[in-house]
């Protein structure tokens, strides 16, 4: 299957064998290999043979791993009664899915919510539409590809539609895609005011705020955004998908009244197994069910603090209000900032290290790490080249946007990290020594950058990421730029982050990416 390597699509060409009786088209959006797209008209699966395979309910269906609070990945087993139950509680309760619906799948298969994108769809019959990294298209190529492949169903984290939505706006009416039945979004907080924006660009399109952790199979509830009435600041996370249960729990493990914060705990049919080889942990979290009569059951503690909360529609809905621990979501991924600060302690010249996420002027969560050089660390030790080192270690979103070096951690009284302590991170601290555009090409680029990173002044020199640019808007800064009548791939914003080197490489290209056929 285009853009996966070799041992992926023979496990999903294995997968067919074993669980499907129907095979859709699967539309390739770069066609890789030479078996890039798979027929029904193809040979019957009927005439397959298929081996005498016994797989229970509680067998592993597969594994994905978390970021870890000690600075080692969780892998979170998932069972088939898991993955088959969230199908049917999809289909039953907002996502109905059948032949004629077309499912992108856009997300790394190490994240999980591509297990609802590659996988339930064949299910239902429905077609899976592999699409090319995101991060490589600028918007208006994001829609073409949709409009070319008549994608009906996307799941999403809220801040990328926001960002590729304006496009559409700004297209000719005639190239505005209209085909998009539904948007399910989650990963991050979906507010009420986003949630309207979406619907006024996106019309017809039904709008479905997602909560669920990977321990619960994807999701857990969901909230369908009416088309009218008022809507709360922060949207409710909905009520629990059919076969789940949620609680929410005070200190003492008894239930919450209703407008009262707690620790959110599932059960039901969705749970994880627990942690793969980590005993501890999985009794840590995965503890009895007080509330039910069936001996065996489980709650999962997710470590968020929710809670009971009158809805739009005047029925109880779940509100979630955070994290109760270190985890924040950064771009809808899932960080411990432990193992970010795992990685720094690993690096010879540091002694200390804090990271803690704060919301930048566009309410957008950043990662600043806090810390303490050694004694003998190098004399004139550079920050920053703590961020290509960090970079071969980590993931791209858990990279630290800002870097601030300080003599000790502040404590508290009780010997625990004071977070209200730590200073203020100082963006100039990462702008380099201001040399002006040069060229006309430079000079509007610095407009763009200025405008979008709500930075007064921009050099040549200055770094896009250093700057608190990311993958969002690196997608609307080459839409801006196309406008503007400067062509750049979005690939090209990461391999030349300076202003000089961004406006050089825009110069030198004579057209935007098109969408592969």
């Amino acid at each position: 299957i285009g853009s996966m390597n070799r041992v992926s699509q023979s496990v999903m060409k294995a997968w067919f064998r074993l669980g499907s009786r129907f095979l859709p088209f699967a539309d390739v959006a770069t066609p890789d290999l030479p078996l890039s797209r798979l027929s029904p008209d193809a040979q019957p699966l009927d005439s397959m043979p298929l081996p005498d395979v016994a797989v229970s309910p509680e067998a592993l269906a597969y594994v994905i791993h978390t970021s870890g609070s000690t600075g080692e990945p969780k892998a979170v087993g998932v069972p088939h009664r898991a993955a088959v139950n969230l199908s049917h509680a999809r289909q039953r309760h907002h996502d109905p899915i059948g032949p004629g619906d077309r499912v992108l799948a856009a997300i790394s298969v190490g994240f999980d919510v591509s297990i609802g994108q590659l996988l339930l769809p064949l299910l239902r019959g429905a077609t899976i539409v592999i699409a090319p990294p995101l991060k490589t298209l600028e918007a208006e190529a994001f829609w073409d590809l949709l409009a070319r492949h008549s994608v009906t169903h996307i799941n999403s984290v809220p801040s990328f539609f926001d960002t590729v939505s304006e496009t559409q706006v700004a297209l000719p009416e005639e190239r505005r895609y209209r085909g998009l039945k539904r948007l399910m979004l989650g990963g991050e907080a979906l507010t009420g005011a986003l949630a309207r924006r979406l619907q006024q660009r996106l019309p017809g399109t039904q709008i479905v705020n997602m909560y669920g952790p990977t321990e619960a199979c994807i999701d857990a509830s969901a909230f369908v955004v009416p088309d009218s009435g008022e809507l709360p600041a922060a949207l409710p996370i909905g009520v629990p998908l059919p076969n789940y249960r949620a609680y929410v729990l005070d200190a003492l493990g008894r239930l919450a009244p209703i407008g009262v914060a707690g620790e959110l705990c599932l059960a039901g049919a969705g749970l994880a197994r627990g942690y793969l080889g980590r005993p501890e942990a999985t009794a840590q979290k995965f503890v009895p069910d007080p509330f039910s009569s069936t001996p065996g059951q489980r709650l999962y503690r997710t470590g968020d603090l929710a809670r009971w909360m009158p809805g739009p529609d005047g029925c109880a809905q779940l509100e979630f209000l955070g994290r109760n621990d270190e985890q924040v979501k950064i771009r809808g991924h899932r960080v411990e900032t432990g193992e970010i600060e795992a990685a720094l302690l690993s690096h010879p010249a540091l002694a200390q290290a804090a990271v803690i996420a704060l919301k930048d002027e566009r309410g957008m969560a950043r990662l600043v790490a806090y810390v303490v050089l050694h004694s003998d660390a190098p004399a004139g030790f550079e920050l920053e080249s703590l961020k290509p080192w960090l970079g071969e270690r980590l993931p791209e979103f858990m990279v630290p946007s800002a870097l601030v070096s300080i003599p000790t951690l502040p404590l508290t009284t009780n010997g625990k990290l004071d977070r209200k302590a730590l200073p203020a991170p100082d963006l100039a601290s990462v702008v380099r020594e201001y040399v002006a555009p040069e060229g006309e090409a430079e000079a509007t680029l610095a407009a763009l950058w200025s405008e979008l990173l709500r930075q007064p002044r921009v050099g040549r020199h200055d770094h896009f990421f250093d700057l608190g640019g990311h993958s969002l808007i690196a997608i609307t800064l080459v839409d801006r730029m196309r406008r503007a009548g400067l062509h750049i791939e979005v690939s090209a914003v990461f391999e030349h982050p300076t202003l000089s080197g961004m406006a050089a490489a825009a110069g030198s290209s004579s057209s935007a990416l098109a969408v592969p056929p």
